[in-house]
């Protein structure tokens, strides 16, 4: 386990209902990174892996067909991301209005160094202790775009020394990358790559360890698939109260430390959001 290498408090907005299931289960559940609320997730890294590709091809420094296999290795390596998403900011109005039932909710604060996650790239893994990963989110501004496309062009090589390894840690980037207009949620992500394996030809599933972990619920008429994550309840520090939540602090406080979580403190919103 890290010690004081991710921030001491990082929140997880929600509803009281998934509040209740978090502190009763000892879990957060991470979702399909398709699932989520930016529809350009995954699909800014790989827009800009394939305008290189194309750029390359008009260049003459790969074949067609070349390309087609970097796209294939590519495309391969970036599928079947697994998140939870916090922000550094425990009040902010526009977090409570989107994640936490429009303020009705709750802001869960973790220390993520108390967290079973790893300061690197996420990677396909057996390994229990390496898992799960600990990342905060780039967003694409331009500088962000113009880097990312020098670094596929210094290692579209993937036959090179070092050079298929470079690429494969490209793909795993894109889970932490969003859309610029999402800047202001200053968020941090724990990521979580499943061995799901499908065969290529009929889709069915392959039987691994990761594919029984998998769980599902239902949100408005969809099937969604989502993984835990177990949390020890010292890495709770706090919860803070939306703005129209109505909850007793003393039922919180209760209802916290019956469930174990005896140092977490409680407080108030103070947005003024009704």
């Amino acid at each position: 386990m890290n010690y004081k290498i991710f921030p001491e408090k990082l929140y997880h907005y929600c509803s009281m209902a998934a509040f209740k299931s978090i502190i009763e289960n000892k879990c957060f559940w991470l979702s399909f990174t398709e699932n989520t609320n930016d529809a350009t997730e995954l699909k800014i890294c790989r827009d800009i892996v394939y305008a290189c590709l194309v750029d390359l091809i008009k260049e003459e420094k790969i074949s067609q067909d070349r390309a087609d296999a970097i796209w294939r290795t590519y495309n391969g390596n970036s599928t079947h991301g697994y998140i939870a998403c916090f922000s550094e900011d425990g009040d902010l109005l526009n977090q409570w209005r989107s994640y936490a039932d429009d303020g009705n909710g709750v802001a869960i604060c973790v220390d993520f160094n108390r967290l079973n996650v790893k300061d690197s790239l996420p990677s396909y893994t057996y390994n229990e202790d390496h898992k799960y990963v600990g990342k905060k989110v780039e967003y694409a501004d331009d500088y962000f775009c113009d880097n990312f496309r020098t670094l596929v062009k210094e290692n579209y090589d993937i036959n090179a020394d070092g050079g298929f390894y470079n690429f494969l840690a490209l793909t795993k980037l894109s889970y932490s990358v969003k859309h610029y207009a999402f800047k202001d949620e200053r968020e941090w992500r724990i990521i979580h790559l499943p061995m799901l394996l499908f065969n290529e030809n009929s889709y069915n599933v392959i039987d691994t360890p990761d594919t029984s972990s998998a769980k599902f619920r239902v949100i408005r008429n969809q099937l969604l698939s989502y993984f835990e994550f177990t949390i020890v309840e010292d890495s709770v520090v706090e919860v803070v109260l939306g703005p129209k939540n109505k909850s007793n602090v003393l039922d919180l406080k209760l209802f916290l430390s019956l469930n174990g979580y005896k140092k977490a403190i409680v407080k108030k919103s103070g947005i003024p959001y009704q």
